[in-house]
């Protein structure tokens, strides 16, 4: 149990609590430290109870209130054996007639986004994904876009995580390029994935192509009979096939919208379909994006070049995570390098799929995995251009989720490091602090096999 201080002075006020709580989903974690006393920003006056210079203070003891917007700041220290994976902050909207208020919050100096409160109403929880170890942290809590006669309470701010200083292992597992009704190879996958989940797999990805052959919500039937059993544990790739029918994906978000945990927040839609997760209780960060934009058929999907809002976001979670000393794998449809007969190379060589490998490559990333191309590759530590370098980012292709199979172009450079084709299985991935084990798995009957370490990097 922490114990809570105070500091007498004007320019920090510190104090901590560790609370254990239990979250939702029927994992166990525990509320780090909350604080109910900050240091103020210069326009807010500073004292037993804390609001703004010359406003009246609020009623509730322990409560800040913004009458005009500014800043408060909180200290953290988060003690060894600690961690946490989120910034929350207990909000609401009031006075005579409330619009909307940002509330944003930053760790350090890294912005973790921001909440849009809409309504008056009772207090509630806003969740901010961080990456806290022990250390000592300095949050800022700052509304913005206030109107005459808004007034943002909020009563505390903490860290929340696994109560865990040491990252644990995490196993995710997957494939793309999965179902359609002329086998039952997706049936067959679906129940490696099955197992990997009984033995305690965290969640399951896929790399796109989920439901041949147009991405309908009836195409989705088939994938649902398949792999819809562990539908609440998936973070989906969207791929072209989803834009068959419709340029919006329409037939994907309905789908995936109907899950018992939505990955994104506020729900899928067609521009909605990149986002990012903390993979359990380990040091890796999981982003997906969507790479169909420069993709046919002509479609809706989110743009990705520079100055986009999929841009924004890859380059934002990529800065954080090497902030945070967070691992990321990285997922999208069209992969970079292949030598499959249907989407070789050259395909990978324009539009997102380059654009996603570069902005990896420079930003640190560790792991690529992508699909479309119907058979299994490994590219270990590449460049920009798929030369072979120290340092470099691997990508995997993991199109065998049991849909079809490509030919192998050995014309194609660059040469994989492990290819194989007429093969249905999944990928799994254990992740480690300092690496990743890829492992292939084949459905029974299939040929192909794989193993390898995929060391983060420096």
């Amino acid at each position: 149990m922490l114990s809570k201080t105070r500091k007498a002075g004007a320019a920090a006020l510190v104090a901590t609590l560790l609370a254990a709580v239990a979250l939702s989903a029927g994992s166990a974690s525990a509320a780090l430290p909350r604080h109910q006393e900050a240091e103020l920003a210069p326009d807010f006056s500073f004292g037993s109870r804390h609001y703004d210079a010359g406003a009246t203070p609020d009623v509730a003891p322990n409560s800040w209130r913004f009458v005009s917007g500014g800043t408060i700041r909180h200290f953290f220290t988060v003690q060894s054996g600690e961690a946490g994976q989120s910034v929350v902050v207990r909000a609401k909207l009031g006075g005579s007639s409330p619009s909307s208020v940002s509330l944003g919050v930053t760790v350090n100096g890294t912005p973790l986004g921001t909440k849009t409160l809409s309504s008056a109403g009772r207090f509630a929880e806003h969740s901010y994904l961080a990456n806290i170890r022990p250390g000592t942290y300095h949050v800022d809590i700052a509304a913005s876009d206030m109107q005459t006669g808004d007034k943002l309470l909020y009563d505390w701010v903490e860290i929340r995580g696994s109560g865990g200083g040491t990252p644990t292992t995490a196993v995710i597992v997957g494939a793309g390029d999965i179902s359609s009704s002329r086998s039952n190879r997706d049936t067959q996958t679906g129940d490696l994935v099955r197992q990997q989940l009984a033995a305690g797999a965290y969640s399951v990805f896929t790399t796109g192509d989920n439901a041949y052959p147009d991405g309908t919500y009836l195409d989705y039937k088939n994938y649902n009979d398949a792999w819809g059993s562990f539908k609440a544990k998936t973070r989906p790739v969207f791929g072209n096939h989803d834009y068959e029918a419709d340029p919006n994906a329409g037939g994907a978000t309905r789908y995936w919208n109907e899950s018992p945990a939505v990955p994104v927040p506020g729900g899928f839609t067609n521009q909605n379909s990149y986002y990012a997760y903390d993979v359990g209780g380990s040091n890796w960060r999981g982003i997906v994006l969507n790479s169909q934009d420069t993709e046919g058929p002509q479609n809706l999907a989110p743009e990705c070049a520079s100055g986009s809002a999929q841009h924004d976001f890859l380059v934002s979670e990529l800065a954080n995570a090497r902030q945070n000393n967070k691992n990321t794998v990285l997922f999208w449809h069209h992969p970079r390098f292949s030598r499959s007969g249907d989407h070789p190379t050259p395909e990978g060589a324009t539009g997102c799929s380059k654009f996603f490998w570069d902005k990896a490559h420079d930003g640190g990333a560790d792991l690529v995995l992508g699909g479309h191309g119907h058979l299994y590759e490994r590219y270990n530590a590449r460049d920009r251009n798929g030369n072979k370098i120290a340092g470099g980012l691997t990508e995997i292709v993991c199109g065998t989720g049991g849909n079809g199979f490509d030919s192998i172009d050995t014309g194609v450079s660059p040469a994989p490091d492990k290819i194989f084709t007429n093969a249905w299985g999944v990928c799994k991935l254990t992740l480690e602090a300092q690496q990743a084990r890829v492992n292939f798995l084949p459905a029974a009957g299939s040929p192909g096999s794989d193993s390898a370490i995929v060391p983060v990097r420096p």
